[in-house]
């Protein structure tokens, strides 16, 4: 068994991984229960569900404006704007996918 649990509340899950790196990891829907792979069910889900999220972070990262040295709200304004903009380049590849426009094209069309 390649992975720790530890069990802190009656509904809460922490569990720790270590695949070719270590996942931590924690989930207040999943139990004990461990897939057929040799994971917690709890990573399992998560490697099933949240490839938009971490895959519009990485789109997100690509082209990303480099804020140092400015106030916070402005930091909180240009990561939202950019995550707008990241969103609004995936609507457009899944309206259109066919098309060859990048996401660097996008993004200067767009302004």
């Amino acid at each position: 068994m390649n992975f720790k649990i530890f069990r802190r509340k009656a509904n809460i899950l922490a569990y720790v991984h270590k695949d070719k790196k270590e996942i931590r990891g924690i989930s207040n829907v999943h139990g004990k229960k461990i897939m057929l792979n040799n994971k917690p069910e709890a990573l399992h889900h998560y490697n099933l569900y949240a490839r938009g999220v971490d895959k519009s972070n990485q789109q997100s990262l690509y082209y990303h404006y480099q804020h140092k040295c400015m106030k916070w709200y402005k930091i909180i304004i240009i990561a939202i704007l950019e995550a707008a903009v990241a969103n609004a380049y995936e609507l457009f590849k899944a309206k259109n996918p066919f098309s060859a426009v990048g996401q660097l094209e996008f993004r200067e069309h767009i302004v």
